[in-house]
């Protein structure tokens, strides 16, 4: 059974140097035949539009718009129709915005750390310095192990720190103060 033609109008082109290469109408879905058929019209349609009074612009334009037609028809699944990008954009904005946010909260492993006010900097213990500010992991994992001491005496005044505790723990004690839940 030979197949059914689709349903795209021929174009119906005036006198010109393209009018008889016209396509036969192609098949449903169209062959690779049909795509190149319809290809090699739009670009006769286009050549000819370079010369004056061969073709108009309607007409270049109306075979350019059968071409892709074509195109669209004989792509099947292989490619999304035209209104997909917009409505994928659209559907996955929500899903976007809240890996944003995510990625917003990663608690300053890349991101400035919020600012909380604290009168560590008036603290004895800081008196012969001023606190380096914790703005962000970075800055966290290079302080000295002076600082290190000093921050966490600040922060929780009256725990013992001997010296066997190790400095993983002090700075996870500092993240923990200052609401960082990041871990690394």
């Amino acid at each position: 059974m030979p197949p059914v033609p689709l349903p795209v109008p021929t174009p119906n082109l005036p006198f010109s140097n393209i009018a008889n290469v016209i396509p036969h109408p192609p098949n449903d879905p169209p062959s690779v035949a049909d795509v190149i058929a319809a290809k090699n019209y739009a670009q006769r349609a286009l050549t000819a539009a370079q010369y004056p009074n061969h073709i108009d612009a309607q007409t270049t334009s109306d075979a350019l718009v059968y071409a892709h037609s074509i195109l669209a028809a004989a792509s099947g699944g292989a490619a999304a129709p035209p209104w997909f990008a917009e409505a994928l954009k659209l559907g996955l904005t929500p899903i976007t915005t809240r890996l944003d946010d995510i990625n917003g909260r990663l608690d300053g492993i890349d991101t400035r750390l919020d600012s909380i006010v604290t009168k560590i900097d008036q603290l004895t213990i800081f008196a012969s310095q001023t606190p380096t500010a914790l703005t962000n992991l970075a800055v966290l994992d290079n302080l000295s192990y002076e600082e290190l001491r000093a921050y966490c005496e600040a922060y929780y005044p009256g725990r013992a720190y001997g010296n066997g505790q190790r400095l993983p723990e002090r700075k996870k004690s500092i993240r923990e103060a200052i609401g960082c839940t990041a871990e690394y």
